[in-house]
């Protein structure tokens, strides 16, 4: 059976009827997918239905829920409410530099929302007691005081029975990067988080990503973004000879920012299914952890979850003057992604990003005056370019600049009187 007659059986399909095919049927499993976003496991069973006489985990379909999991998280805008004392987050570093970039973003996190929440921070043993320092005073700086915040210090490492080396690859970076797929097993008693990568700065209040957990079907476990917007610019594409895994069509998710119910992937076994595709696709695995998950969810797109483009806005989104994600050109980037204040960042494609990452890392926010001075570093290096043509979409930086300025006066207006 080659690919041509599996998308013509796909089309022949009637009454709901689920395809089902034996992966060992055609040469390139991979292509099925691909062609018929179809995902066989090993059986040749496609999730989606009963199969041996053992139903589905979750199910395929069903109603949004008035709660977050099924466990306690209320629907808080239909309470008239905007904060949630369980907003919580995770974030990891294995160096210096995620390090750094991780401070930057408690500082936006904390700039923008007036919510308490709890952060989960995961840190190689050597950089523990230094990052738990750093962060407490950050957290505690006079600004910020009111807000109710809970950090909590872990090691880096893998659940027991995990073995370290199917995951660490050739860097400790690789090693922060897995640990977002084994959060179910280590944080057996949260329910629900954000995870977000180290390179990450809120430009929203956080609480307006946390409430898109209400729009959460039953059946669903995480959100993510797509991992672009047009075919042209995207990795996962059926061209691409280093995708070698199925993916999400049409194409592809991005796993830098990931509302994650906790309970539900426990409840669905989703770290025993990870470990098991790891072990089969480990040597396809380019980009391990972002291809595991658009793997996984290929398997079982009911499960999943899309986030608008603004909650994950990279410079990538940025094709000369052309911005491909249409939800920031409406609502304007609720949080930025790819930004650094180390110099491989100062390319033309991510300058935007760079400068408005380094106004952050150079504030003191322990310094009274540090508003105006945050706020005339982003005037400076973003709005000195006002021409209209300018490249990289800088139309969009501007509108972000003028968006957090209008934020900060809103939210400490007495720093700004006469």
């Amino acid at each position: 059976m080659d690919v041509r007659d599996l998308r013509n059986e796909r089309t022949g399909e009637t009454d709901g009827a689920v395809l089902k095919l034996d992966c060992r049927q055609v040469k390139n499993a991979f292509a099925v997918c691909i062609v018929t976003g179809l995902c066989c496991d090993k059986s040749g069973a496609k999730d989606g239905g009963e199969e041996n006489g053992q139903k589905n985990l979750l199910p395929t379909t069903g109603p949004k829920e008035e709660t977050v999991s099924s466990t306690n998280n209320v629907d808080l805008q239909q309470m008239g409410l905007s904060c949630d004392p369980r907003m919580t987050f995770v974030l990891s570093a294995c160096n210096e530099r995620h390090y750094e970039e991780a401070l930057n973003m408690i500082q936006s996190l904390m700039m923008f929302s007036s919510c308490s929440f709890t952060l989960h921070f995961f840190a190689l043993p050597e950089m523990k007691a230094d990052a738990e320092t750093q962060l407490r005073s950050v957290m505690n700086v006079f600004w910020f005081s009111a807000v109710k915040k809970q950090l909590f210090m872990y090691d880096v490492k893998y659940p027991e029975g995990v073995d370290h080396t199917d995951w660490s690859g050739p860097s400790k970076a690789t090693t922060c990067a897995s640990i977002r797929l084994f959060l179910p097993d280590l944080l057996p008693q949260t329910d629900s988080v954000i995870y977000v990568d180290s390179d990450t700065l809120f430009t929203e209040a956080a609480e307006n990503l946390w409430l898109l957990f209400s729009n959460m079907k039953s059946s669903q476990i995480i959100a993510v973004s797509p991992d672009f917007e047009t075919d042209t610019d995207s990795w996962y594409r059926p061209d691409n000879p280093q995708v070698q895994t199925a993916y999400v069509l049409p194409r592809g998710v991005n796993t830098g920012v990931m509302l994650m119910n906790l309970t539900r992937m426990r409840d669905a076994k989703w770290g025993a299914e990870i470990r098991d595709l790891e072990k089969t696709y480990k040597s396809q695995l380019f980009r391990l952890e972002q291809d595991l998950i658009n793997l996984y969810f290929s398997c079982h797109p009911d499960r999943l979850m899309l986030l608008p483009c603004r909650w994950n806005f990279r410079p990538s989104h940025c094709q000369d003057n052309r911005c491909t994600c249409a939800d920031a050109e409406v609502q304007g980037i609720a949080l930025l992604r790819g930004g650094s204040s180390h110099a491989d960042y100062r390319n033309s494609t991510k300058i935007h990003s760079h400068t408005i990452y380094s106004a952050f890392f150079n504030f003191d926010a322990g310094e009274q005056s540090f508003l105006d001075g945050f706020l005339e570093g982003l005037r400076d290096t973003v709005l000195g370019a006002d021409q209209p043509d300018a490249p990289h979409c800088a139309y969009i930086y501007r509108r972000l600049v003028k968006d957090i300025e209008g934020q900060i006066i809103s939210r400490f207006p007495l720093s700004f009187e006469v």
